[in-house]
């Protein structure tokens, strides 16, 4: 039996990867909700009580207001899917559910609203970042050699994300 081409990624260890599931990640993660404006869209009038009101909800820690703020959130990107903004949060909400596929597809919206948008640049970095550090699941019907390619592709798109985060001035992890 042939083994499989071992990948040049690094091999993180399950202290590792706990990280993003400590307090100290969720609140720096939790601040960079914060607007930056000098790399950032800015919040217009009409977005800023939606998303007083979502974050307020979203970093409750509680799961029903959580869930509220998803679907606030939907609500807010369905009424103006250009808020570069809104899909960025909406994009924030699927990282912490652990749904990077669909975070990615919130953050390429992001960026295509706003291409220079430094945050929305790191966190598809992230989101890719995870996908290929995530454990294969038993349903995974891949075969050895399509998961080391799919893994390889993440992290060669997280490391584009990266970069365009540091061309735009991002030095934090």
């Amino acid at each position: 039996v042939a083994e499989a081409p071992r990948s040049s990624a690094p091999d993180l260890s399950a202290v590792e990867l706990a990280y993003f599931n400590t307090a100290e990640f969720r609140r720096e993660f939790a601040r960079s909700w914060l607007s930056r404006n000098d790399i950032e869209p800015s919040v217009t009038p009409e977005e800023v009580e939606d998303l007083r009101d979502i974050v307020d909800l979203a970093t409750s820690g509680e799961d029903a207001k959580v869930e509220r703020a998803r679907k606030k959130l939907r609500r807010a990107v369905d009424r103006n899917p250009k808020s570069a903004q809104f899909t960025f949060l909406l994009g924030l909400m699927h990282f912490y559910a652990e749904e990077y596929e669909d975070a990615i597809v919130q953050f390429d919206a992001a960026i295509e609203t706003y291409p220079n948008f430094l945050r929305a640049h790191q966190n598809k970095a992230l989101s890719h970042f995870a996908l290929a550090t995530r454990p294969a699941s038993e349903d995974d019907e891949r075969s050895p050699e399509e998961a080391e390619a799919f893994k390889d592709a993440q992290f060669d798109a997280a490391a584009v994300s990266f970069r365009k985060q540091l061309t735009l001035g991002g030095i934090n992890g």
